[in-house]
């Protein structure tokens, strides 16, 4: 996953959207609808305050998974805001701020995560690759950098819902992408909440017949398995090959 591309589309698709909002001053924000904040995200200078607030709003407004989605360039601008951040974490440079802003526009991805229209959206446009580079641990704790592992972890936790009709697309999108392996090295070297969460996603993969083949297609990938999580796999022995 390190070579994935800065953004997943060209500079040449941002424009300035003069919305008809756009000239809001972030004081007033807090007043305006969700859908009226979703059209602002386009507006770079209030992007930040707006996605605040959209967060603020995510458990009251249930259709706000379906205004990110279906308004134009909605999910381009967030992937903007995540993709923004990985020039700031080789060596770790993110700040607080940084951190926190990135960790809305996360937040957002997880309202499309937890709806099953949107989910469906996220998985078939591979949309989570794009938040695997932060899973990747740090030598020294950092802790900006671990609060947007530790939401990027709760985005792909809700993604691992392999039991609604899309769970399939969603089980593949993981094993494909190796989204494992990159758990296991957050449950070997980062804070106790990714082991924690990192551990969850692992064990959701492994209670899958797909997923427990997938772990067990190698002694290597299997130990490594054992090792991380110090206990003992009950697996048939045929499965390991």
């Amino acid at each position: 996953m390190e070579n994935l591309p800065e953004s997943p589309f060209s500079e040449s698709t941002l424009g300035s959207s003069s919305s008809s909002p756009s000239q809001k001053n972030p004081n007033d924000l807090s007043a305006l609808t969700p859908n009226q904040l979703v059209l602002l995200i386009h507006d770079a200078s209030l992007r930040e305050e707006v996605m605040h607030h959209l967060c603020k709003k995510k458990d009251s407004c249930r259709v706000l998974a379906l205004l990110l989605w279906n308004n134009f360039n909605t999910v381009y601008m967030l992937l903007l805001e995540v993709t923004s951040a990985y020039r700031k974490f080789s060596p770790s440079m993110l700040s607080m701020r940084e951190a926190t802003r990135v960790c809305c526009a996360l937040a957002l991805f997880q309202v499309l995560a937890n709806n099953p229209e949107t989910r469906r959206g996220l998985i078939k446009a591979k949309i989570p690759c794009y938040f695997y580079p932060f899973l990747k641990p740090c030598e020294d704790h950092d802790e900006p950098l671990e609060h947007v592992r530790i939401t990027t972890l709760g985005v792909l936790g809700d993604l691992t819902k392999f039991d609604d009709p899309y769970g399939s697309h969603a089980l593949h999108l993981f094993l494909e992408s190796e989204v494992v392996p990159l758990c296991l090295k957050c449950m070997d070297a980062c804070d106790e909440m990714s082991r924690k969460l990192a551990t969850l996603i692992v064990m959701k993969i492994l209670t899958q017949e797909r997923g427990l083949t997938y772990c067990c297609a190698t002694p290597e990938r299997f130990f490594a398995i054992v090792q991380v999580h110090g206990v003992n796999i009950l697996v048939p022995a045929a499965q390991v090959s």
